[in-house]
């Protein structure tokens, strides 16, 4: 991507994710109780962090669905709903 708009492949090990899964797993000092906003699509890296987390700890991964991405009042209630802990994005 950058400047020329051409996509750049980076392979990350198992073992890369796996360490920084159980990283930030610590400090974020999170738990099975807590809940996650997939907001990143599946095809950048830091997705992993919002869809693997939540399995390492046995937690759940909420993905809203294109209407709640696109309004802040409904992403708003979505979050309010499911008790959601953690939310990345750019």
């Amino acid at each position: 991507s950058g400047s020329t708009g051409e996509p750049k492949g980076v392979k990350i090990s198992h073992l890369s994710l796996i360490n920084f899964l159980f990283s930030m797993k610590k400090l974020l000092k999170a738990n099975k109780s807590d809940n996650f906003l997939n907001m990143t699509p599946y095809f950048f890296d830091i997705s992993a962090l919002e869809i693997y987390l939540p399995f390492l700890l046995g937690s759940c991964c909420f993905v809203p669905n294109e209407k709640e991405l696109n309004n802040g009042k409904r992403l708003s209630e979505l979050i309010q709903k499911n008790n959601i802990s953690f939310v990345q994005t750019t």
